[in-house]
């Protein structure tokens, strides 16, 4: 019994050594941080399409409307007339009164062959020809920010055209219809960009009152917030300055898209948990 106790003295039992104890760690897994890093890269694409769609739409607008205007700074329309002078001058009067005529200019017959002479056309044929053949003209010019309908127009074309002592009313029909078509498409430019904005304050609304309301915020670290805000501004800087490269320049005011873009970043990132106190 007593050889028994000292061999089983000599061999003690080894008992099993503890395992250290594992640390945890507040850093994402691999897999937590490659998904991150996705979930940003295509953040940052998202961030550039939409610079780049929305400062096409505003270009293509911008650019209809000044095609617009610049049109209708050039569109004339010219009152061919018979008559004295007191006829000619009370249609001068009436049409000075029109509603959106920036100026009106009295062209005698002289003036007519001395225009058409200066621009190098039939010169020497134009020497020879009675001056009867020429109307006394007034040349009417819109203003830039007037704009009337067909209907309006073909109106005003009739009660012009059956004054008395008026021959006929003349203008381009082609430059005409390729300014109604600028402002067709400034309008539907217009009123697709309100229905952006509109659904763009919609969403801002449900977004913060959700995040605010709902969910539990602590306090964002300021070094996050500042280099979302700037990173996002910089991608939003790149669509702008390939809008401003090919199409209408676009005003400074657009990079204010950056600064909105970069706020809604950080209410994902409040949602997705990446943002929220140290202690998580």
């Amino acid at each position: 019994m007593l050889l028994k106790e000292k061999e089983t003295s000599a061999f003690p039992s080894q008992a099993p050594h503890p395992r250290p104890r594992q640390s945890r760690s507040t850093s994402p897994l691999p897999s937590q941080q490659r998904e991150l890093v996705l979930k940003h890269i295509w953040w940052g694409f998202g961030i550039i399409f939409a610079s780049l769609l929305l400062g096409t739409l505003l270009s293509l607008k911008n650019e209809f409307k000044q095609e617009s205007l610049k049109g209708m700074g050039s569109f004339r329309w010219y009152v061919m007339m018979e008559g004295d002078q007191v006829q000619i001058d009370e249609i001068g009067k009436y049409l000075k009164q029109l509603d959106g005529v920036s100026s009106i200019t009295f062209t005698a017959p002289q003036d007519m062959v001395k225009r058409l002479q200066e621009g190098g056309k039939n010169a020497d044929y134009l020497d020879h020809l009675d001056l009867s053949y020429f109307p006394w003209t007034w040349e009417i010019e819109w203003q830039t920010s007037f704009s009337f309908t067909h209907d309006e127009l073909n109106i005003l074309y009739d009660e012009i055209k059956h004054m008395p002592s008026v021959l006929d009313v003349s203008y381009d029909l082609k430059s005409w219809n390729s300014i109604k078509k600028n402002e067709v498409y400034w309008t539907q430019l217009r009123v697709i960009l309100s229905l952006i904005a509109l659904l763009g304050i919609l969403f801002s609304v449900v977004a913060v009152g959700y995040t605010f309301f709902f969910t539990e915020v602590r306090p964002l670290p300021l070094k996050n917030v500042l280099v979302t805000l700037a990173v996002d501004t910089l991608l939003w800087l790149c669509g702008y300055l390939v809008i401003n490269q090919i199409l209408v320049p676009l005003p400074p005011v657009y990079l204010l898209g950056g600064l909105i873009m970069g706020f809604f970043h950080l209410l994902w990132k409040i949602q997705d948990g990446k943002m929220v106190g140290a202690e998580k």
